[in-house]
């Protein structure tokens, strides 16, 4: 607080950061005024503080990081703008309290269908594949997605589909994304028309939240229809003290033998789970569970695919996506048998933090 008192001569209580200090002016000296001019000019303008002269002629200071504020003139502030809703770049979406994601969008989102039936290099065509191939794509065009069908793609052509897929930028105006893979695989691999392999975890963790920034947050649904190993599941009746048998394994050279003699209800190659991503917001629908092979009709289809098709069209404007999978585990499980007797259960791998629903209105 500065105080000026006008008598014969000029008296400055001048007080900063604790120290008061007096000075005494005659009031008809040149010099005296200089001195007090001097003075004022360095108090009014103190960087970091705001001067404000009151009504009575007193000047009264407030502390400020921001701007100062000319006794006489108001200029205009600077201030710092930002927008505190945006996310920053890599993180996740923040939390609205919901336990459904976010499904509101039109289209949903992206599907992407990798069908490969015809191969080179010793490996037979997967007969009815085209067909489940037809089921997903008319099923998610209903379930309000953008679909892209791609057939009989190299191991390199899947890579590039892909990546080029994971990086779309219309993943950032979109709530979800749907890939969907058909093809014949070995241990933890899947082929490519040339008879290359290609890992599995390598093309899911394409779309985790390192690679793919416009999908943080969001359900990233796979369904995988390929075996999982060599074991064949012969079934069990519904009773007690029964003694059949549950498995039968075989070496994988006969699994190959079989796969490469087509027949009515014929096994896919198998495909293991070696890893997956750690991330959040996933889900992967496998055919069957790790170690078993998966079975598919020559012209209906994969058994997985038509539960599923049937499923979803009938459930998903009021079921969620994971009781829909659990339907069709169950369907699976009661409705389909090979010739010989054989029965097979899907595994889907859930990752989800919240719930799936295609309609949420509903």
């Amino acid at each position: 607080m500065y105080k000026v008192f006008f008598f014969s001569c000029v008296e400055i209580k001048v007080g900063l950061q604790g120290r008061v200090g007096l000075i005494r002016v005659h009031q008809d000296s040149c010099y005296g005024i200089l001195v007090i001019a001097l003075i004022f000019k360095s108090f009014l303008f103190l960087p970091g503080r705001i001067i404000q002269r009151s009504s009575k002629g007193a000047i009264e200071h407030f502390d400020s990081g921001l701007y100062v504020r000319d006794p006489i003139r108001q200029p205009q502030a600077m201030q710092l703008h930002y927008d505190d809703k945006r996310p920053l770049p890599g993180l996740a979406v923040k939390n609205d309290g919901s336990d459904v994601y976010v499904m509101n969008s039109q289209p949903h989102g992206l599907c992407l269908i990798v069908n490969n039936k015809n191969f080179v290099a010793g490996l037979n065509d997967r007969s009815g594949s085209d067909t489940d191939a037809q089921n997903l794509q008319t099923l998610f065009v209903t379930l309000h997605y953008r679909v892209q069908l791609h057939k009989n793609l190299s191991s390199r052509q899947i890579k590039e589909t892909l990546f080029k897929f994971a990086h779309h930028e219309d993943h950032q105006k979109y709530d979800s994304v749907v890939i969907c893979i058909l093809s014949h695989g070995l241990e933890g691999k899947i082929y490519g028309t040339d008879g290359v392999l290609i890992p599995v975890a390598e093309l899911i963790g394409m779309f985790n939240g390192c690679q793919a920034k416009n999908l943080i947050g969001k359900p990233k649904l796979f369904f995988i229809q390929a075996c999982r190993g060599g074991d064949y599941d012969h079934g069990v009746t519904n009773m007690i003290n029964t003694t059949d048998s549950c498995v039968n394994e075989i070496a994988t050279e006969q699994v190959l033998d079989e796969i490469y003699h087509n027949s009515y209800d014929e096994p896919d190659s198998f495909v293991d789970q070696t890893s997956v991503p750690s991330e959040a917001d996933f889900l992967i629908a496998y055919s069957t569970v790790p170690g078993y092979v998966s079975w598919r009709h020559s012209e209906k289809g994969s058994w997985f695919i038509q539960a599923l098709v049937d499923v979803f069209k009938a459930q998903a404007k009021h079921e969620d996506l994971v009781s829909m999978l659990i339907k069709v585990n169950g369907k699976v499980a009661r409705d389909f048998e090979s010739n010989n007797k054989k029965k097979q259960i899907p595994a889907p791998v859930i990752m989800l933090t919240k719930k799936v629903y295609f309609f949420p209105q509903n």
